[in-house]
């Protein structure tokens, strides 16, 4: 599984980047939520507390997702204006992939 950012643009009024991507993985599921945000951590060099993945679409047949996250300066900031489910969606998920 290989991630690439395709756009990255700054949003000072929520102290986010906003981050387009694509994780090829040919003859691989659906990438797992856990993983990808933790390669895009790696490779935004933040921490992983900082990094909400809004949606990871892939389409059938292709061995290819797009992807659209946000990279906030700090968790504290992230968990005043996300919504519960994505927070959720995106903390919650730590414990699954753990494993």
């Amino acid at each position: 599984m290989e991630v690439k950012l395709v756009s990255r643009s700054k949003n000072p009024f929520f102290n986010r980047e906003e981050v387009e991507f694509v994780v090829e993985h040919e003859g691989e599921g659906t990438p797992n939520r856990v993983e990808v945000r933790r390669k895009l951590a790696a490779l935004l060099n933040v921490s992983l507390d900082q990094v909400f993945i809004r949606k990871i679409e892939t389409e059938y047949g292709v061995g290819q997702s797009k992807g659209v996250a946000r990279v906030y300066s700090s968790k504290d900031v992230a968990l005043q204006i996300e919504p519960d489910y994505l927070i959720n969606r995106n903390l919650g998920d730590e414990s699954k992939g753990a494993a």
